[in-house]
C-alpha cells in the first residue's frame, strides 16, 4: 500500500468488525494453540490482543491492508496507516508516505506485523512489527529496513502514532511532557514548547525531557492514552545543534509528542525530528520554528526501537501523573550506581574549608569557583538560594566543632557574625548580597530580597544556632537575627494568607507575585520549633492553605527561583515538597502529606532516569567524561539545561516513605542517594583541584555536556544536607543500612525528627 500524502495526511477507510481474538493470557482453544505455537495465521478481518484496561485490533481495512485500533472503556483510538516514513530527496525536498500492513502472523504471546512504503523515486522501507501486552497496556517492538535504495533519496526518519477517533483537539486536553508540559501550560515562557497547544505539529526531543514519554487526558472522561520509548541508545555527536537539517547515522534520539490536526495524536518519531516549536532556530515568541533531524538512505541503515503504549482512567491530571510516573520509573530499569557517601561527604566539607577564607579582608563564601582549577571567580556572597552562604557556614561549623578544628570554628563563626552584624534592615528584610571591593570595604548589591532568597539563609542562621547550642555555645543573638524576618513575614502577610515574592530593604513589596508562597514555609515551622513562639507556626499554616489552594489543588508550581518567578520549575516543587512536609510534621495532617506525596512525583517527572551518552570530541564540554546522567534533572520549562538539584531529594523521599508505606519513594530516595553524586569528583578520579566540585548547570540535548564550568555553593548544600539529616534522624548517611533497622524504628526515628525538627 502507498500513499503520498501531507503532513498530517490520514486516508479512512471503513473497517469490518469480525474478530480473531487472541487474549493474554492465552485461551485453551485448539485453533489457537496451534497459532500460538507459532504457525501463520490466516488472513482474516481483525486480531486482537487485551490489556487489563484495553484492546489492540490489527484490522483489515477495505484496501486490504491492516491499520490498527486501541478500545479503551469509553474511547476508541485508531491508526489506518500505521508506516510513516518522511522521505528527504537531493534537492532537499521533503514527503510523508503512509501505509498500512500487507501481512499479520500470531505468535506466542503477540502478533507481528509486516508490510512497506515506497518512496516516489522507489525506495522501498520494510517494517516489522512485533507487538505484545506488557503490565499496563502494550510494547511495540519495530524494525525498519531500506530495500533498494534510490541515490536520490538522501534521508528519512519513521514515525508511529495513536489518534483518537473522534475529533479532539489538544487545548481540550491535560498533556503531560515530563519537564516540558503540564496540563494546560499556562505558566510557561511564550517561546516555550507547549506555550501554544494549537500548532499542528509538537514534537520534542527525549533527550529534553526527564522521562521520555507522552500522556494525553481527555478531560471530558478522564481516559488518557500514554506513548513511551523504552530503552534504546540516546547517543549523538558534537555537531549535532542548530535548525539546519542533519542527516547522520549518529543521531539515535527520537521525539515524542503531538500531531494536532482535528484528531490528536500522540506520536513518536525517529531521529528526533523537532516541530513547530523546537528550541532551536529563529528567537521569534510566536513564528513556527523547526529543528529537523533524519537517517540517511543507504543499506545497512536500520531504525529499531521499542515503544510503550495504553490507557488509563485518571480521575485528575495529579492521578495522570502519579501512575504514568510510577510506571515509567519502574519500565526504567536505572542502575544504582553506588558511592562511598562519607567520602562525599568528607571532600564537600573539604572544598568549604579551602575556599571559605578572608577576600579582602572580609571571611566570605565565595559566589563561584572555576573547574577543574579551584580558581576563585566570584568572591560576592549571597545569603540563600545559589549563593547559600549561610547554610554552608553552618556546615562548616559544625564540622570545626566536631573535629575540634579551631580555624574552621573562627571561619564560620566571621561569617555568621558577619551577617547578622552588617545585613539586617529596620524594616525587618535583610540584605541579601555582599561584595568585597576593596580592603575592609562592604557593599550590598540593590537585588531586592525575594522569599526564597532569605527563607534559605534564614534557615542556615538556625541550623548555625543549634550546632553552636548543641555544642554548648549559646548565639542567642543569631537566633534574634532570624527571629527579625520571621517577625517581618508574620506582620506582612496577605489577607489570603499569601506572602509576596520580594521585597525591598524598606519593607514596600518589590514584586507582587504570590507564587513564592510556600518558600518560607519550612523556615517558619522551623523557626516556631526554635523558639517556642506559636505566631510562627499560625503564619505558616495560613500560608500553606493557600498554598493548599493555589498550588496543590490546581497542580501549579511556579516560580521556584527568583531569577524565574512565573515560570514552572521543578524548585517550586521541591519548596513545595519542603514546605508541605514541614506542616505535617507540625500538625500531623493528612492533607499535608498528600500535597508533600503530589509535590515530590512532579519533582520526579523533571529527572533524567536513563543515561545519556556524551559525543566524542566534545569541545568546552563540562559534563565529566566517563559518568552518568542519571539522577540529573531539567530546571525549568522554556529550555532544556540541567542541573544536580534533585540530590535534595534522598532525606525527604525517605521520610515520605516511613509516613505513607509507598515503596516507590524507598527506591527513588535510594538512586537520588548515589545517583546524583556523579559529576562530582568525590573519588578524586577527575582530577578536579577540590573533590567537592561539581559543574552548576549544563545542557544534555543538543550541544551536550556543555554548560557552566563552575560551581556555586547550592551545589555542595543539595549534596550534603541530606546526608547529614540521615546521619542525624537515622543513625547512618546509607538508606541501605538505615533499611536494617525495624520498620516501626525507623517510622518513630522520623516521626521523633517531625515533632522537633532538629531543635
Amino acid at each position: 500500500m502507498f500513499l503520498g500524502l501531507d503532513l498530517l495526511g490520514r486516508q479512512r477507510i471503513s473497517v469490518t468488525s469480525k474478530v480473531h481474538c487472541l487474549p493474554l493470557p492465552m485461551p485453551s482453544a485448539i485453533l489457537l494453540s496451534a497459532l500460538l505455537a507459532g504457525s501463520a495465521a490466516p488472513q482474516t478481518e481483525s486480531y486482537e490482543l487485551k490489556s487489563p484496561t484495553s484492546t489492540l485490533r490489527v484490522m483489515r481495512d477495505a484496501d486490504g491492508s491492516f491499520g490498527l485500533r486501541l478500545d479503551a472503556q469509553t474511547t476508541q483510538f485508531e491508526q489506518k496507516a500505521p508506516l510513516a516514513i518522511e522521505v528527504v530527496d537531493e534537492e532537499g525536498g521533503t514527503r510523508w508516505v503512509y501505509g498500512g500492513y500487507s501481512k499479520v502472523n500470531v505468535q506466542k504471546g503477540g502478533l507481528e506485523c509486516r508490510g512497506e512504503v515506497a518512496s516516489p523515486n522507489g525506495t522501498r522501507f520494510l517494517f516489522f512489527d512485533q507487538y505484545t501486552r506488557d503490565s499496563d497496556g502494550f510494547q511495540l517492538k519495530r524494525r525498519v529496513e531500506i530495500a533498494s535504495p534510490n541515490s536520490r533519496d538522501v534521508g528519512f526518519g519513521s514515525r508511529f502514532g495513536l489518534a483518537w477517533a473522534s475529533p479532539k483537539a489538544a487545548n481540550q486536553c491535560d498533556i503531560l511532557m515530563p519537564g516540558a508540559w503540564y496540563g494546560d501550560n499556562k505558566s510557561v515562557p511564550p517561546k516555550a514548547f507547549g506555550a501554544n497547544s494549537n500548532f499542528q505539529v509538537m514534537m520534542y526531543r527525549g533527550d529534553r525531557l526527564g522521562l521520555p514519554l507522552v500522556a494525553v487526558r481527555d478531560k471530558t472522561n478522564g481516559t488518557a492514552l500514554v506513548m513511551e520509548r523504552v530503552g534504546g541508545s540516546y547517543s549523538t555527536f558534537t555537531g549535532d545543534s542548530g535548525s539546519k537539517r542533519l542527516i547522520d547515522e549518529r543521531l539515535q534520539v527520537g521525539a515524542l509528542g503531538l500531531l494536532n490536526a482535528g484528531n490528536l495524536e500522540p506520536s513518536f518519531s525517529y531521529p528526533g525530528t523537532e516541530d513547530e516549536r523546537a528550541l532551536l532556530g529563529p528567537d521569534s515568541a510566536n513564528g513556527p520554528r523547526f529543528a529537523p533531524r533524519s537517517h540517511p538512505v543507504k543499506t545497512g541503515v536500520t531504525h529499531q526501537y521499542t515503544l510503550h503504549f495504553g490507557t488509563l482512567q485518571a480521575a485528575s491530571f495529579a492521578g495522570l501523573v502519579e501512575t504514568t510516573t510510577k510506571a515509567a520509573v519502574e519500565r526504567a530499569h536505572t542502575p544504582l550506581i553506588r558511592t562511598d557517601l562519607k567520602q562525599v561527604y568528607r571532600a564537600s566539607l573539604d572544598l568549604l574549608s579551602a575556599v571559605i577564607q578572608p577576600y579582602n579582608g572580609t571571611v566570605s563564601v565565595p559566589f563561584q569557583v572555576g573547574i577543574p582549577n579551584g580558581e576563585i571567580k566570584d568572591t560576592s556572597m549571597q545569603m540563600g538560594f545559589v549563593g547559600e552562604a549561610i547554610p554552608c557556614t553552618a556546615l562548616l561549623l559544625k564540622d570545626g566543632l566536631e573535629s575540634k578544628n579551631q580555624d574552621e570554628i573562627e571561619r564560620a563563626t566571621q561569617v555568621v557574625d558577619f551577617w547578622v552584624q552588617q545585613s539586617p534592615n529596620a524594616s525587618g528584610v535583610p540584605k541579601n548580597w555582599a561584595d568585597f571591593p576593596q580592603l575592609g570595604r562592604v557593599t550590598w548589591r540593590g537585588f531586592p530580597t525575594h522569599l526564597r532568597v532569605a527563607s534559605d539563609g534564614m534557615q542556615g542562621v538556625l541550623q548555625a544556632w543549634q550546632v553552636a547550642r548543641s555544642h554548648g555555645i549559646d548565639k542567642p543573638q543569631w537566633l534574634q537575627y532570624a527571629r527579625s524576618f520571621g517577625d517581618f513575614l508574620s506582620k506582612n502577610q496577605n489577607d489570603d494568607g499569601s506572602w509576596y515574592g520580594s521585597w525591598n530593604f524598606d519593607g514596600t513589596p518589590h514584586d507582587r507575585f504570590t507564587n513564592a508562597s510556600t518558600h518560607p514555609l519550612e523556615f517558619m515551622v522551623e523557626l516556631w520549633r526554635a523558639t517556642g513562639d506559636i505566631k510562627y507556626q499560625q503564619a505558616a499554616l495560613r500560608a500553606g492553605e493557600f498554598c493548599w489552594r493555589t498550588v496543590h489543588l490546581p497542580y501549579s508550581y511556579v516560580g521556584g527561583t527568583p531569577d524565574n518567578p512565573n515560570v514552572t520549575d521543578k524548585e517550586a516543587g521541591v519548596m513545595a515538597v519542603k514546605g508541605f512536609m514541614a506542616l505535617y510534621d507540625a500538625t500531623g495532617e493528612r492533607k499535608w502529606l498528600d500535597a508533600t506525596k503530589q509535590a515530590a512525583l512532579f519533582c520526579e517527572t523533571w529527572t533524567y532516569w536513563h543515561d545519556l551518552p556524551m559525543p566524542d570530541n566534545n569541545t568546552n564540554q563540562v559534563f565529566p567524561n566517563g559518568r552518568g546522567t542519571v539522577g540529573l534533572s531539567l530546571i525549568s520549562t522554556g529550555h532544556a539545561g540541567v542541573d544536580n538539584f534533585m540530590a535534595v531529594a534522598p532525606f525527604l523521599w525517605y521520610r515520605i516513605y516511613l509516613a505513607t508505606g509507598d515503596k516507590h519513594f524507598l527506591s527513588s530516595a535510594r538512586l537520588l542517594l548515589h545517583d546524583t553524586k556523579q559529576v562530582m569528583d568525590w573519588d578524586g578520579k577527575l582530577g578536579y583541584k577540590y573533590r567537592g566540585l561539581m559543574p552548576e548547570a549544563m545542557g544534555l540535548s543538543t550541544n551536550r555536556g556543555r554548560g557552566v564550568a563552575g560551581w556555586l555553593p547550592w551545589l555542595t548544600i543539595v549534596v550534603t544536607q541530606p546526608l547529614v539529616q540521615l546521619e542525624q534522624t537515622f543513625g547512618s548517611m546509607d538508606i541501605d543500612e538505615i533499611e536494617k533497622l525495624p520498620l516501626k524504628k525507623r517510622q518513630s526515628l522520623s516521626a521523633n525528627y517531625g515533632k522537633t525538627r532538629g531543635f
